[in-house]
């Protein structure tokens, strides 16, 4: 079990590094009986993962910080959200692809905040490689909701329908103190 969960990080790390810049760069993770365990890394899979669902695994991450860092890796799927997928600083998320793993749900609200988003962003993070849906139903539905945050985005694949208002992909809020 734990040499097939390395096996599929390592294709994940895989697939991430050297398909998106495989002319720059070269990841060499250690594997085999000596090698020490991956840290930091927590799993999403239909099966085999640390969990079955991003929300519950974004929660699980509770130390996350500028000297340990997290990396959520989402396999391929589809995976449906009931609430906000609430990223936390220092923690990446990377799917398996844009045409393999995707988010949807219907959350969306009468606000302009991150209560309306299927993901809401964070400081010293990013997101890639994956598709998010957002089917809202009330009068404000965004993808991704950022707020003077520092947050990447790249890879990504964004569909928002059914606010009967306000259908927005990412919307990124700035606040200003007066």
């Amino acid at each position: 079990m734990v040499n097939s969960v390395r096996l599929f990080v390592l294709v994940v790390l895989s697939i991430f590094f050297l398909g998106a810049n495989a002319h720059t760069q070269v990841v060499v993770i250690p594997m085999g009986s000596d090698a020490a365990p991956l840290k930091n890394v927590v799993t999403v899979s239909e099966e085999n993962g640390d969990f079955t669902d991003p929300v519950e695994a974004m929660k699980s991450i509770t130390d996350a910080d500028e000297n340990k860092r997290y990396l959520l890796v989402i396999g391929p799927g589809l995976y449906t959200l009931t609430e906000t997928l609430v990223m936390k600083e220092y923690v990446e998320i990377t799917g398996s692809g844009r045409d393999a793993t995707k988010l949807i749900g219907m959350v969306s609200t009468g606000s302009f905040n991150g209560t309306s988003a299927l993901v809401q962003g964070a400081n010293n993070t990013g997101i890639r490689g994956l598709s998010i849906e957002n089917q809202g139903n009330n009068a404000v539905a965004f993808g991704i909701y950022n707020s003077s945050s520092s947050l990447r985005i790249s890879d990504i694949n964004i569909e928002v329908s059914g606010g009967s208002g306000t259908n927005t992909g990412v919307y990124n809020a700035v606040s200003y103190t007066h």
